[in-house]
This record gives C-alpha cells, structure tokens and sequence, in this order.
C-alpha cells in the first residue's frame, strides 16, 4: 500500500460534451483536415428559416445613474419612473425618465421626519399611471442598541434581534416627490410568522389608496388609516405565490398560482381583475390547469391588443381580453433567457441585463431579418436537462457563422408522460433519466442523431465510441490552434480517454477534492495512504475526526482510487487488504457533522 498514492486531484466528470462521428457525413472544408466543420452534419434548414419571425437582442445604451431595476411604472403623461438600487450609495433612489430613456433624472422623496429617526428603514415603491407615488416604510427602532461591525461572538445578536420593534408609515407624494400625506400602518393581523404567511404584493391604487396581497390569499385595500378586506381567493387551497399587477388599460388585477386538492404536482394559475370600488374580484383575464405546464411568470402591462404580457419559460406570450395566449416571441430564438421587457413601441422591447457594478445595459430585442442568418449553419446539441441554454445562448449571439439548436429530450419525456412528481422516489427519477436517454438513442439509430450532445455517464460516452458513433476529439485538436492538448489540463485528457487512445469528450468542468496539511507536519510534495494514517495516528489535534463524516472521507478516497475499478474487463477489487485499511480509517470519523450555529453556539 505504500506505493498507493492519494491523488491529490479527484476528477468527476459529471458532465461530458462530445461530437457525433462524421464518417458518414460531407466535409465542408477545402482539404482533407478534419475540421469542426467537417463534422457538422448537412442539415436543410438553415439558421434563416429556423429564425424567421424571431427576435434579436441587441445593446440599446449604457446607463450610468444606477444600476439595477427594481421596478419600472409607466406614465399617462408618457415616460416612467424607476424605483432602483445605487451600489455605490448602497440605497435605493428613484429616477424619472422619458420614454426612450435619454433624459433620466434623479427623484428624491421628502419623506417625514420619522423616516430619517429611524435606527434602519427600507420602503416598497408603487406609482400610479397618473403619477401619484404611494411608499411604504418599514422602520426599525433598536433602542440605542447597535450592531457591531463584524462578527463579535460575545454580542447577544438574540436579544437584540428580540428587543428590536418594528413600525410602517404609508406616505403619498405627488410625481415631483412633494409629500401628500402619511400614515401610520399596522398590518400585523394579517402577518403570521408561523404559518410563513407574509406581504407579497403592493400597488398604489390611485386617489391616495394601495392595494396590499398577502400570501395566503388576503388582499386588503387601504389609505393608511382604514382598511377594508376583499375576500380570501381560493381559501381552501394553498398559493404558491401571488402579485399585483397592472393591465394596459390601468386597472388592477391578482395573478395567483394556487396547488389544487393540495397536490404539489398539480398546480393552477388564474388571473383576475380586482373591482376596488366594490372591493371584490372581477373576470378572470386567465385561466390555466393543466398538469406540467409552466407557470405565467413576470407578468405585466400589456400594448395594443394585449391585456397583460408574460413568460412561460419558453416564450414571451400575449393575454388578450378573451383570456387567450398568442406567443410575442421565443426566448431561445432570442439567444436569451427570460427577461423583463417594456414595450417600446414598433414591436420593439426594452429590457436589462446587470454586467457590472456601476452602471446598467439596457437592451432591446427587435424583430430579427432572417436573410442576416442565411449563410449560418445549425448545429443540433442534444441535452437530457436545459441545463446550458445561457452557454448556448451566448455562442449564438457571439459569431453568426453557426447556430445551435438545442434538442431538450426532458421536453419530449414531459411531452408523452407529464412532469415526474418532485417527491418522487431515487428509481423513479432513474427511470426518466433511462427514458431520455432511450430517445436519444433511438434518435442516433434512425440517422437523426444530434451532432454534438451532452452526456451524464463517462462510460456511456466511450461505450457510444467504441461503436464508432462519436468522433475523436483529438483530430480537431490537432488542427486548432485555439483548442488543443497544450490548451487542456493534461490530466484531465488522460482521465476522458478511452482505452484505445481516443478522446470522445470533453467535460465543461471538473472538482478538485483534495486533503491538506500544514507544511510543519508533512513536508513532502505526495504522500500515501500509509503516510496520511499515520501522521492521524500520531496527532494531538481536538477536533481531528469531528469536523468531517465517514461518508465523507470515503468518498474523498473512493475518487482518488481509480484502481478500485477495472472498467475494461468489468470487475472491481473492495476487498483487498489496501481498501479494509482505508474502510477501518473511514470509520474513524463521526457519522453526521455537528456544525454550529456561529450566532449562538461555539464549537
């Protein structure tokens, strides 16, 4: 065991990229060179008719005042203001800017004197389209008692979170920022701590009055000093979430999504306007059931015919009048994730992406001209999960050379037998996962195999090699100056290639699990596995087998142990007298980490 040395680099590729085979497949390159473009499979449908209606996304400006967007209010008067967060005044101010964004100009709010009293305050900001700005403090009042600096365990963090007391004011403000009034608030009948029951939503609903929803269900209408209740929407069931929200006409309505019979894989969405003046619900906008679809999410005001606007995950749709959904564009097609957008007119959107710490991008996604892709070549990557559409994303927006497609074979499962129950057991989950991969076999069987794909089993890759159907990566290595195996952690090939020499995939990244010690105790670069126990054996360390769990150091072992497993001649070997040496060391440790609570306990 002594020549047994504990790596110090544990590699886990979890995750695998590889290209199927090009042997049956037309180069596209000049010479006889394998290129990544030899190995792209001749598709028909060029990138500009697989974009045609879609959207781009392009930089509109750069915005220095702030930021970040909290939240945006249009105006009648056109233009809107913006409730945001400045990093380096670490606070939030409000902004007023014309409608495309040009002229934009700091709005301060004089707020009444208890405001700046307070010991700490923090405010939700509503507008009205007539421009009436409602505020909503929350003040803190810690009794002259304050926090220290860093961390001090001897302060009693406990008793000061316990004697602190807290208070809210609802002010009003005209759009100048000019106080109209304000008021005390208590809504504490309405907030339970222990049932999580807590403010999810606030509007103002003009004419000195704001909408409050809470997330069981409660929505309460108040100026400050009255408050009236409207009924409790689906009182049986519980919500998962519920908002406030605005529609193109300036009316008010709850979007709430609701479990049904108190399943928690059976979820329902409605949507419905508020009636403030007779403190009840109105129609319903939307309406939606069905088991595994996606929640509407970030929702908002919607243009011309679109009463409210929203995402699915996949597209960004329009809700007409009627309750019906027409998709305004898909987010993939896009190269971007779900955003949020204000219309900006000629079918234009507005919408921002946070890149730095000192000022904001806003962008617009614009009608795309398909004829700019048509010299683009599609690139087809099968994935089990869309776990990498923002990598994919960003490639497709970096070059229009090739685009990838994304074939999501979750998607398809979801499509045949509806979204697995969260709660469900470890072989259930196996089994989805056994199913996806079928389709993708299935897939490469009938000669409509993805021409690159993500893989989740590193000997699945090399069994799918060895048949011939991946492509070696180090022939494309071999003419790319950018990518090579000067460029690649060598140790990191090794562990990818199969036995014959191969490389059938990349992993995006690895884990490094390694044990260290102070340079006074063991001054060699390696050492064993005899090395380590022994220097154990001989420590008068306290804490030297609490700080980590059996399972824990067997699995540190297991991973830096790659003799254990013969995968070439299908055997293992657990129970030489190496790894019952290392299993005694494991069993060492404790079998649960008793980890403290750094506020009220010491180790």
């Amino acid at each position: 065991m002594k020549n047994s040395i504990l790596r110090a680099m544990a590699f886990s590729a979890a995750v695998c990229v590889s290209m199927t085979s090009c042997a049956e497949k037309k180069k596209t390159s000049s010479d006889n060179s394998t290129s990544i473009a030899s190995a792209i499979s001749d598709i028909p449908d060029m990138a500009s008719e697989l974009l045609e209606g879609s959207y781009k996304l392009i930089n509109y400006k750069t915005i220095d005042e702030f930021d970040n967007i909290d939240r945006i209010f249009s105006l009648n008067e056109g233009g809107y203001i913006i409730s945001s967060y400045v990093a380096s005044a670490d606070k939030n101010d409000l902004f007023k800017a014309n409608s495309d964004f040009s002229e934009i100009n700091a709005l301060t709010l004089n707020a009444p004197e208890e405001v700046s009293a307070a010991d700490e305050s923090y405010c939700d900001i509503s507008v009205s389209p007539d421009g009436e700005i409602s505020a909503l403090y929350t003040l803190m009042d810690y009794h002259g008692h304050e926090l220290p600096d860093g961390y001090d365990e001897n302060f009693d963090y406990e008793s000061f979170y316990e004697n602190a007391t807290e208070s809210k004011l609802l002010c009003f403000y005209n759009s100048d920022g000019s106080l109209i009034s304000s008021h005390d608030f208590d809504d504490s009948e309405f907030v339970n701590e222990d049932d999580y029951c807590y403010l999810n939503s606030y509007i103002s609903a003009g004419g000195g009055k704001v909408l409050l929803a809470y997330s069981d269900g409660t929505v309460i209408l108040t100026d400050g000093s009255t408050v009236e209740k409207l009924p409790v929407i689906e009182e049986n069931s519980e919500k998962e979430y519920i908002s406030l929200v605005r529609t193109t006409d300036g009316s008010v309505a709850v979007s709430y999504v609701y479990y049904i019979d108190g399943d928690y894989n059976k979820r329902a969405q409605c949507i419905k306007y508020i009636d403030i003046d007779n403190k009840s619900y109105g129609d319903t906008i939307y309406s939606c059931d069905t088991a595994g679809s996606y929640n509407l999410d970030m929702v908002s005001q919607g243009y011309d015919d679109y009463v409210l606007i929203g995402s699915d995950y996949k597209n960004l749709l329009g809700i007409k009048a009627d309750g019906t959904t027409e998709e305004i564009l898909n987010w993939s097609d896009a190269d971007t994730q779900p955003l949020y957008v204000l219309y900006a007119g000629n079918d234009e959107f507005y919408c921002w992406d946070y890149r730095n710490n000192s000022s904001l991008q806003m962008m617009k996604l614009v009608p795309r001209d398909p004829s700019e892709a048509a010299n683009t070549q599609v690139i087809t990557l099968g994935t089990m999960y869309d776990s990498h559409s923002y990598e994919v994303n960003e490639f497709n927006r970096s070059q229009d050379k090739y685009r990838i497609k994304v074939v999501n074979y979750s998607e398809r499962y979801t499509a045949e037998h509806g979204e697995l129950d969260p709660e469900a057991d470890k072989d259930d989950w196996q089994k989805r996962d056994a199913e996806m991969l079928k389709y993708m076999q299935m897939d490469i069987i009938s000669g409509n195999a993805p021409d690159m794909i993500v893989a989740y089993d590193i000997n699945s890759v090399r069994l799918l090699g060895e048949k011939g159907i991946l492509a070696d990566l180090y022939t494309f290595m071999e003419n790319d100056s950018d990518i090579n195996r000067d460029t690649v952690l060598p140790n990191l090939l090794s562990a990818l290639e199969s036995s014959d020499g191969k490389l059938y995939c990349l992993a995006p990244g690895f884990d490094l699990r390694t044990l260290a010690v102070k340079r006074k105790f063991f001054d060699r670069e390696n050492w064993t596995v005899d090395d380590m126990i022994e220097l154990f054996d001989h420590s008068n360390a306290e804490h030297l087998y609490d700080v980590d769990t059996k399972a824990n150091m067997l699995r540190t072992f297991l991973e830096g142990q790659s003799d254990l497993i013969d995968i070439e001649k299908g055997t293992c070997n657990f129970d030489s007298p190496d790894f019952i040496n290392i299993l005694k060391f494991c069993d060492r440790f404790v079998l649960e980490e008793n980890t403290p609570d750094k506020m009220t306990e010491s180790k």
